[in-house]
């Protein structure tokens, strides 16, 4: 129950200075003048600190019980908030990390096994060095792989300087969260920066941590990439992979599957944009040969015929609307060409946009897609540039 309390008051680095402290001092005080109790000393009171291999020292539970294990968590993030162990531990507070990695024991090796006893703080690693840091021990929590830390745990150092090296290299939304004069969270902050940028060169450290056995439940720092929510990245070059988004931020395809029906869709609409440049083609052709007087049926491209009407009025003779449209006839024809030329654009902007993820896949489809339409329509393009010039000058009649 206390531990809970613990929890609900002291979410995020900042708490930890005031709740922590309040934890600490209230079981310093609990246990003064007390004497251990059979089968639960309290730490300094059994053998086992002196002699952590000796029979009997098996379950530190017993005299280190879970209580001073997260009391020494506390010591340790209120002297150093900023040690990666300590931005675990609040993710553990905040969903944001889960399993194994958010036990007390996992998140004191993480603080003690290295990083935290680097930077002086002594008085929250002194029990877990004394179990499991000075050589051959017996303690069970010092090698149960369930308590283990984090592997490649990245530091708080190196992780503020991959920020840094990031952001001087491109300035990210992520980038306010972390700077050389404030950086409270440092491995959060590389952890989002990171999940955007996955491909940046700076980022290896956090790759090495982030594949490492279960870190896919260190999702605030690793991001999600199972069931049905995927983290898009931006890579700035030619590459394989999944997660790229294309277009929207609900369009990441993330599986197999998904990629597979993203390509066909890219494919299917470059295919789209080839049919529509060449029914518009197909439609400058129509009206430029019923301009010329070359056909009988102002509805269809056959029956071609000589006929010499004056079109000088336009073509249909229809009233005329002024100096920019001959007739009503040629307005509804613009009018067409402007929402063809609308459609047409957007649609090849749009893959032009998928071609930039530098998603080879991606970029493929779109090429696959222009290529196959041109298969599909390219006739029609050249029928457009040939119509108004070879027919028009064959001769008419042919002496056999």
């Amino acid at each position: 129950m206390m531990g809970r309390t613990w929890r609900r008051n002291c979410v995020g680095v900042g708490g930890l200075g005031v709740g922590g402290l309040v934890l600490v001092v209230f079981i310093q005080l609990s246990t003064v003048g007390v004497p251990a109790a059979e089968g639960n000393d309290a730490p300094g009171a059994s053998p086992c600190w002196d002699s952590p291999s000796a029979e009997g020292c098996e379950d530190a539970n017993v005299y280190y019980p879970p209580i001073e294990v997260l009391a020494d968590i506390v010591a340790v993030c209120t002297a150093q908030p900023k040690l990666s162990g300590c931005s675990v531990y609040n993710a553990c507070s905040s969903s944001g990390a889960s399993g194994p990695f958010c036990t007390k024991w996992s998140i004191l090796a993480d603080l003690c096994s290295g990083g935290a006893a680097a930077t002086g703080v002594a008085t929250g690693c002194r029990h877990y060095t004394q179990l499991c840091g000075l050589g051959k021990t017996s303690v069970t929590q010092c090698s149960d792989p369930l308590l283990r830390p984090i592997q490649s745990l990245v530091s708080a150092a190196v992780a503020a300087e991959d920020v840094a090296a990031m952001c001087d290299a491109m300035s990210m939304e992520d980038c306010a969260t972390c700077t050389t004069a404030l950086c409270p969270d440092p491995l959060l902050s590389l952890g989002k920066l990171c999940i955007s940028m996955p491909g940046m060169t700076d980022c290896l450290h956090w790759k090495v941590m982030c594949g490492g056995d279960g870190a896919e439940a260190l999702t605030a720092f690793c991001g999600v990439t199972s069931g049905e929510t995927c983290n898009p990245v931006m890579q700035m070059s030619f590459h394989w992979g999944l997660n790229d988004m294309i277009l929207f931020a609900g369009w990441v395809p993330c599986t197999p599957g998904y990629y597979v029906l993203s390509l066909i869709a890219v494919a299917a609409t470059a295919v789209f944009a080839a049919l529509l440049k060449a029914l518009r083609a197909r439609e400058q052709q129509r009206v430029s040969l019923r301009a010329s007087g070359m056909i009988r049926d102002a509805e269809s491209v056959e029956g071609v015929q000589s006929r010499s009407e004056d079109i000088s009025a336009g073509a249909g003779g229809g009233k005329t609307l002024g100096p920019l449209f001959a007739s009503r006839e040629v307005l509804g024809e613009n009018l067409k060409g402007a929402l063809f030329v609308a459609v047409t654009l957007t649609l090849d902007y749009l893959l032009m946009l998928v071609a930039m993820t530098f998603n080879i896949g991606l970029f493929g489809a779109v090429i696959f897609g222009f290529s196959l339409g041109a298969l599909l329509f390219g006739h029609t393009h050249s029928r457009q540039g040939s119509s108004g010039s070879a027919e028009r000058d064959a001769p008419c009649c042919s002496n056999t």
